[in-house]
């Protein structure tokens, strides 16, 4: 009796909707789930119940193509140990949507909803635990107010990348605000004062993380979305007093915290102070003109996954970019798509965007907004940095795209 319920449970809607909590919870513990989903996926082909057509064939040509490419440049690329290394780590690009288009049947909105509470649950509770954790040590005097900003807070329970995290955290709330404005019979869990503590938390853990581009792509995106329903509902107040509330939040965000005030003045750049190592955005400058001149040596192709950071780093040295030679710091072209054309040229970023394309057409088809805003916060925010070259960022692109896509797309439609 007791086998037989722990067989019922073993299902892959519970087994993706582990993965989704596991995810912010540090890489051994995905990566533990993620075996589980390999030795599932095992089973059920071994059972003989995953056939694929032409068009599931098709689809994962194309939306792993770019990857499959990357493979490939290994033939040409110099430095093979790191090469492989960067294989392995992005191969969660090929599997997730193998193992998707193998149970795309048992796919639907309630999974996607499933997994999505229980990623919002376990992002709050690491956020939970690590501004306690700090502002303990702050109250007993261990710490200075520093204790609660960017690497600090979010590697203080997990070794979270602050960027990464915040872009976590950004999706959750964005998406959030999708279902409650144009979903509100969906109630996430069940309690609204509960929805409103999850959110809240996940809101201050943003704001101390202190990422400015993924602040204002909250900001923009909730008022988008709101702008959208006064344009249905004919209500253009709707609109304007989220506008101004976002607005007021920024400013006294920026008034009231120091730290966030200070990223803010590095984009200004006050008193002409026009040195490019003395600000990081003058830093992301010199990044992507050095990215710019090692892309133009291997246009087509690329320079090879494995030969990427080297290239980058002898160019650092080359034009004497000194801050970004900083011992066990990886400065990459804090671009996805600078980051796919370095690695493998435009061919690469032709198989890169048309994965894109070919999944957005199919979503849009199919009324597919949680992909729509998935793809759009994902790529806005890579617009800045490079997350596939860390590794939760690229498990949450991963998984993430596929979940929000077979919650709803079609795929004999496009």
């Amino acid at each position: 009796m007791i086998t037989s319920k722990v067989k019922s449970c073993i299902n892959w809607e519970n087994l993706i909707t582990l993965f989704a909590i596991t995810i912010p919870l540090g890489r051994g513990l995905f990566n533990s789930a993620f075996i589980l989903l390999i030795g599932y996926w095992i089973y059920r082909v071994y059972k003989g119940g995953i056939v694929f057509g032409k068009s599931e064939i098709i689809f994962l040509i194309i939306v792993s193509s770019y990857y499959l490419y990357s493979i490939v440049s290994l033939l040409y690329t110099d430095n093979i140990e790191y090469g492989l290394d960067k294989i392995y780590s992005q191969s969660y690009i090929l599997l997730f949507p193998l193992f998707f288009l193998s149970f795309k049947k048992e796919m639907g909105e309630k999974t996607y909803l499933k997994a999505f509470k229980g990623f919002l649950l376990s992002l709050t509770l690491v956020s939970v635990l690590s501004i306690g954790k700090q502002l303990y040590g702050v109250l007993l005097g261990k710490y200075g107010l520093e204790a609660l900003t960017q690497n600090n807070i979010s590697t203080s329970v997990v070794d979270n990348y602050f960027l990464g995290l915040s872009l976590l955290i950004s999706f959750c709330v964005i998406t959030y605000t999708y279902i409650k404005l144009f979903k509100p019979h969906i109630k996430l869990f069940g309690l609204n004062a509960l929805e409103t503590i999850v959110i809240s938390i996940l809101t201050i853990t943003l704001v101390l993380l202190n990422s400015r581009n993924l602040i204002f792509l909250s900001a923009f995106s909730i008022c988008v979305l709101f702008f959208a329903k006064s344009v249905l509902i004919k209500r253009p107040f709707f609109f304007i007093k989220i506008f101004f509330a976002m607005t007021a939040a920024i400013c006294i965000n920026y008034w009231a915290n120091p730290y966030f005030g200070g990223k803010m003045k590095e984009v200004v750049n006050y008193s002409q102070e026009n040195s490019k190592d003395k600000y990081w955005g003058g830093m992301r400058q010199s990044i992507w003109d050095c990215t710019v001149k090692v892309i133009k040596t291997d246009p087509v192709i690329g320079v090879g996954v494995g030969d990427q950071k080297d290239q980058l780093e002898l160019c650092y040295k080359v034009y004497m970019h000194n801050r970004l030679l900083v011992t066990d710091n990886n400065f990459n072209a804090h671009n996805i798509f600078l980051q796919v054309f370095l690695e493998i040229g435009i061919l690469g970023v032709m198989m890169f965007l048309l994965s894109f394309a070919y999944m957005i057409r199919a979503a849009i088809l199919s009324n597919n907004m949680y992909y729509v805003i998935f793809v759009g916060v994902f790529i806005l925010a890579g617009l800045t940095e490079s997350y596939f070259e860390r590794n939760l960022t690229m498990v949450f692109f991963s998984f993430y795209g596929c979940l929000s896509f077979f919650s709803k797309s079609n795929l004999g439609r496009p």
